[in-house]
């Protein structure tokens, strides 16, 4: 990875690649800033410069031997420490697997966060650490002579899920680093860190990205009932937020469709249509069903809420196309309980019960109450 694919931080990158000209590169540096602001891309773009055979004026080469093993995360002088869960007799066993999709996670995007991470190694809700294992294999790593003759390099995410053996175990190297040795320590916060830690570190401030930025990390990506302006405002300097924002509207747009459709076959009494859509929305699988009523919620009380407020702006265009031919059948008489019937076909469904019954049943209630006066 090149500086030029890392999206915005131009201060932060100049500053490194003067570090870099000036030969004056700490020995330990930690990237603080916000979650999605692009702080592991920006370590890694930093390590490509400094074990670059042939590097250019503001970037490295990208061609030589040592940038590809590097961007196929291959080089044998370019280390990482990431959390984990499990007792420490369970990591080691582990360690393999976890490497494995640690790498196989970087090679598909650099930019992730601990809920993700949590997700690819099945924490299960677990919390992660880097404990006294991960201590060791740091310690390991850097005891090896660098293979290229430079920098040997280790890049620690999230040190502040560092237990305290594991931070004692670091600081121990950080007082008496070895030669050409670079840590980078990656942090959203500095709150649980050892002080000792901190103290021995440069702190490089990563800021929030700029809407430029955001832009730019967006570009490409098909917008669903969303502006790319709305996706920027909503992201706040944050590229892992407005991925998700995008996510979510294309998740949005499907559940809006499926309950227009809802609405309309129960409003119409069209049996068949009714029965047609729990068939078909019963395939959306339990977790689908549960965000889609969840979604039904939503739109029901922003419904009765359009009856009473001219303009609501937490809706999508098509959304409020909708609801200003809709929100009319939404009322006193009947919203309470179109609530309660939505609301227990969710309960229903997360405890297993068939969902293609539980819909059907669903539809037939919400028939019921549209033709109440």
């Amino acid at each position: 990875m090149q500086f030029k694919d890392v999206v915005g931080q131009e201060s932060v990158k100049s500053h490194l690649i003067q570090e870099y000209k000036s030969n004056r590169v700490s020995h330990a540096q930690m990237f603080l800033g916000p979650r999605g602001a692009n702080k592991l891309p920006l370590a890694i773009a930093f390590s490509q410069l400094l074990l670059c055979q042939n590097p250019q004026e503001s970037d490295s080469c990208g061609q030589c031997e040592s940038c590809k093993q590097v961007q196929n995360y291959s080089h044998p002088d370019l280390h990482f420490a990431f959390p984990a869960f499990g007792s420490e007799k369970e990591r080691g066993p582990l360690n393999g697997e976890r490497e494995r999709k640690w790498l196989e996670n970087l090679k598909e995007n650099p930019l992730f966060d601990y809920e993700h991470w949590s997700d690819v190694i099945g924490a299960g809700g677990k919390l992660l650490s880097l404990g006294r294992f991960e201590g060791d294999s740091i310690s390991k790593k850097l005891s090896l002579k660098s293979f290229s003759g430079g920098y040997k390099i280790m890049i620690i995410w999230l040190q502040e899920l560092m237990n305290q053996t594991c931070a004692n175990n670091l600081l121990k190297i950080l007082e008496e680093p070895p030669a050409k040795t670079l840590f980078i320590l990656i942090s959203e916060n500095t709150e649980n860190s050892l002080p000792t830690i901190v103290s021995r570190t440069q702190i490089i401030t990563i800021p929030k990205l700029s809407d430029q930025a955001i832009l730019q990390g967006i570009e490409g990506r098909q917008l669903v009932g969303i502006t790319a302006e709305e996706v920027v405002r909503r992201a706040n300097g944050n590229l892992l937020e407005a991925w998700e924002v995008i996510k979510g509207s294309e998740k949005k747009e499907l559940f809006l469709d499926q309950f227009m459709h809802l609405m309309r076959s129960c409003y119409t009494k069209d049996v068949s249509k009714m029965l047609d859509w729990s068939e078909g929305a019963s395939k959306l699988g339990r977790d689908g069903l549960v965000d889609f009523l969840s979604y039904s919620l939503y739109m029901t009380r922003q419904s009765l809420m359009s009856n009473y407020q001219s303009e609501l702006t937490n809706h999508s265009s098509a959304e409020a196309a909708f609801l200003n031919k809709f929100a009319r059948f939404i009322n006193g008489n009947n919203v309470q309980k179109i609530y309660e019937e939505i609301n227990q076909t969710s309960y229903f469904i997360q405890r297993n019960c068939n969902p293609k019954i539980m819909l059907t049943g669903l539809t037939f209630q919400i028939m019921r109450e549209l033709h109440k006066a």
